[in-house]
């Protein structure tokens, strides 16, 4: 059996610990490894995400106009605060549109030669920014059996004495809404509408003003505007009346201003009552309204006063308040010289103070000689 000489040594032993293995494998050596591990990691995470919402955004594509024999129509995002407007088409021209905020758009398909139309959709913002929405293109055959329609006109007539008459007046504006007539000049000629309800809205020609005059418009309070219901019937027509007339002359000879009568815009030329008159007259005060006034018993009304202080005319202030400023500045001034005075320090006196000797009679009344 072979010894191993005493000057020799066996070679180390090598032990692997976890340690060792750990800081081995995440050594700068091996960071770069690991670094593109996390990076991997990073891409993968980005790219789901990217996946997640572009499957989201795929998955709330805009909503499409329908567009039938009958209407094209489109519904209105729940919660939106644009304003909607569905238009059709055919071949460049516009066959109809419809304007809302909420709800069905719905515009009538009319009789074309292919029956092929396009509807476009779009939004307008708050702030007034315009925007494409959606659209679509379709040939529906049988093209134009839609719901029924009618015609709507409107007019501006005269108003002479009181009594209604067919006379245009010339100017004054007219509009139909739903967006059916945009306001033009009156009169509004027959215009083919969806038979239904419509509001016609009227502006008064220079130097006129509206007036009831037998009519059925609802007249603003100064006359210069004017509203009323219309409906069309299927097949039919619905037509529009507002009167006018020139302003009323005020009592007196003046105008009234805004050509309003006493009772409004549903007179016919009366003149305007004058106001009733309130006078204030002081408790035993013997003041009279002036000449030419009207009576306060004539249509006005007497508030006693609760004294004749209230009917004093009172007097200039001002001197008086002048002069007790003057005085009160005055006094102030010789408070503080006379304070100031007492409160500063004496001169010192430098010599002996020498006082006369005072003679004093000796006992028993006599002087000394002098």
């Amino acid at each position: 059996m072979a010894t191993i000489p005493p000057d020799r040594k066996a070679p180390p032993v090598t032990r692997t610990s976890i340690a060792s293995t750990i800081h081995r494998r995440f050594s700068p050596v091996n960071g770069c490894r690991v670094r593109g591990v996390r990076r991997l990691f990073v891409l993968i995470g980005a790219v789901g995400l990217v996946c997640s919402i572009s499957g989201n955004a795929f998955a709330k594509a805009p909503a499409q106009p329908k567009i039938t024999a009958t209407a094209a129509t489109f519904n209105v995002p729940g919660g939106s605060t644009a304003v909607w407007t569905l238009r059709l088409w055919s071949h460049g021209t516009l066959e109809g549109k419809d304007t809302g905020t909420s709800g069905t758009l719905t515009v009538p398909v009319p009789v074309t030669a292919d029956c092929f139309f396009q509807a476009d959709v779009q939004a307008t913002t708050v702030k007034g920014l315009p925007f494409y929405f959606s659209g679509s293109r379709a040939t529906v055959p049988g093209c134009g059996v839609g719901p029924p329609v009618g015609t709507i006109a409107g007019h501006i007539y005269l108003c002479a004495a009181g009594s209604p008459t067919t006379t245009e007046a010339t100017g004054g504006t007219l509009a139909v809404t739903p967006d059916v007539v945009t306001s033009q000049p009156n009169p509004i000629t027959p215009t083919a509408v969806t038979a239904g309800s419509y509001t016609m809205t009227a502006g008064s020609p220079d130097g006129l003003m509206f007036v009831l005059c037998g009519g059925s418009a609802t007249i603003s309070s100064d006359g210069q505007s004017a509203s009323e219901s219309v409906t069309v019937p299927s097949g039919g027509a619905g037509v529009g009346i507002f009167y006018a007339t020139s302003p009323p002359v005020a009592a007196g000879g003046g105008s009234t201003g805004n050509g309003s009568t006493s009772n409004g815009p549903t007179g016919n030329g009366s003149s305007v009552t004058e106001p009733a008159v309130t006078a204030v007259v002081a408790a035993g005060s013997s003041s009279k309204l002036p000449s030419g006034a009207a009576s306060p018993t004539a249509g006005g009304m007497v508030t006693p006063a609760s004294s004749s202080g209230l009917a004093f005319t009172g007097m200039d202030t001002a001197q008086p308040l002048f002069l007790g400023l003057a005085l009160l500045f005055l006094g102030t001034v010789a408070l503080l010289f006379s304070r100031a005075r007492r409160l500063s320090p004496r001169p010192a006196r430098t010599g002996p103070e020498t006082r006369p000797a005072s003679r004093r009679t000796p006992p028993g009344g006599a002087r000394p000689a002098s």
